[in-house]
């Protein structure tokens, strides 16, 4: 049910649902279905990093479901520059087609971009890096967003994060959403690997 004693949760989701976001017994990460209305786990590792350059990824091994008519599509997110509360983080949101990135800033989001018609496949690699430095130059400001070795996203965040040394953790996130009017649940991906790490220039 969730995903383990290093990790800190909290969860939400509109008209109070429900579902379960916790390891399977064999190192995959999924989703389990528990009626019909969304729900998001936000988790958070209790280990710290140690600056405010930082990668976070993940290996997603079963894309979010893809829904019909009018339902909201399920995502999984890469979240980094969370504080202690996670009201505040830099996040990379994954879709079946698309990606969204942007930030929550004392609890107000503020989206950077979204990019959609995207061929995403089951086994890549999602990273996102919070702040890029090139040794000579470093821009804590701008973000990038890979998809395996293929840069999908670069940008700024027009001032919205914030970082410093409240700012520090790393995790991850994910979203069930409804189905066929409250009876079922959109899922989303399934995880395999996560890791975060502190980012300095090669």
């Amino acid at each position: 049910t969730d995903l383990g004693p290093n990790w800190s949760r909290i969860s939400g989701g509109d008209f109070g649902g429900s579902g379960a976001w916790g390891t399977n017994g064999i190192g995959i990460v999924k989703w389990t279905k528990s009626g019909g209305l969304d729900r998001i786990h936000y988790d958070r590792h209790v280990t710290e990093l140690s600056g405010d350059y930082q990668v976070v990824q993940f290996l997603m091994s079963k894309l979010p479901e893809i829904p019909v008519l009018l339902d909201s599509p399920p995502w999984n997110e890469l979240r980094g520059r969370v504080n202690a509360a996670q009201t505040s983080y830099v996040y990379a949101r994954v879709y079946a087609t698309a990606l969204k990135v942007g930030c929550y800033s004392a609890g107000t989001q503020h989206v950077f971009d979204t990019v959609t018609g995207l061929t995403n496949k089951p086994g890549q690699v999602w990273r996102l890096q919070c702040g890029t430095d090139d040794g000579v130059t470093a821009e804590p400001a701008e973000f990038v967003v890979f998809r395996n070795d293929e840069e999908i996203w670069r940008g700024d965040d027009s001032g919205d994060s914030l970082y410093g040394s409240d700012y520090r953790g790393a995790g991850m996130a994910a979203q069930a959403t409804y189905r066929f009017f409250g009876t079922d649940q959109w899922v989303p991906g399934e995880i395999d690997v996560w890791a975060a790490a502190d980012y300095t220039a090669a």
